[in-house]
């Protein structure tokens, strides 16, 4: 019986070390480390965790999306299938603490993306229920469109996140055009000193953007009802006949 309660001892023990080792991750990943703790906590509650094998496709380009993830351990890469490319172009390459699929979940899109794992690793679920509740309703902040013009009146950057065929149609002046499929590889290039407001056609992929930033330590807000509603001056071919130069490359 002493042996018995001694392994049982040692099983309890392994248990709460990986759960430590779990929470750990959680905070340490970007998207969950501005987070209280609290919400780390119940978002550790509501994971699943996967094992993964090297090879293994976790979510795919074009498909319906209803899970976020975060790597615990391994490596991934991020492919993305442009319109008119004959192949898939690599674009991204995520490791430990790394999180993927918040597009689809927040902008109620198809996923934008295929994430292939380039190692045997272990995954951290969180389906899109939970991941709205704990995560995007505590770090997206949104705004309304006569805030939006006040912060930008004040000195807030504008960024639109949409394509660039829909910027050169109609688009709100002086904003900075980063689409959102380049947006993660992008944000680094931005001035962590400075204030943003994200809007795109309706305020959906721009609370996927605002996310990102948020996640890695900018000011950043989304604009409700996208350019859509903005009733204030805008530009482009719709508004007049001389095209537009390109904001972004």
């Amino acid at each position: 019986m002493d042996h018995l309660l001694s392994w049982d001892g040692i099983a309890l023990l392994d248990e709460q070390t990986e759960i430590s080792e779990c929470i750990e991750s959680i905070r340490n990943s970007l998207a969950f480390r501005r987070l209280p703790l609290e919400c780390v906590g119940e978002a550790f509650k509501r994971m699943t965790k996967i094992e993964v094998k090297k090879g293994e496709e976790i979510i795919r380009q074009g498909e319906e999306g209803d899970t976020f993830y975060l790597i615990k351990s391994g490596r991934a890469e991020v492919w993305v299938q442009e319109e008119f490319e004959d192949e898939p172009e690599k674009v991204w390459e995520l490791g430990e603490n790394d999180s993927f699929g918040e597009y689809a979940l927040l902008a109620d899109k198809p996923r934008s993306a295929t994430v292939r794992m380039i190692e045997d690793g272990v995954l951290l679920a969180l389906e899109r229920y939970d991941f709205i509740k704990i995560l995007s309703q505590t770090l997206v902040h949104e705004v309304d469109i006569n805030i939006a013009k006040a912060m930008i009146e004040s000195g807030h950057e504008l960024i639109d996140v949409r394509f660039q065929e829909e910027y050169e149609v109609l688009y709100i002046p002086e904003a900075t055009l980063i689409p959102l499929n380049v947006f993660r590889e992008n944000i680094a290039k931005l001035d962590k000193k400075q204030k943003y407001v994200i809007y795109c056609r309706t305020g959906k992929r721009s609370r996927v953007a605002a996310l990102l930033m948020t996640e890695q330590g900018y000011e950043a807000v989304s604009m409700q009802g996208g350019i859509i509603e903005w009733p204030f001056e805008k530009k482009g071919l719709s508004v007049r006949s001389t095209p537009i130069p390109k904001r972004y490359r």
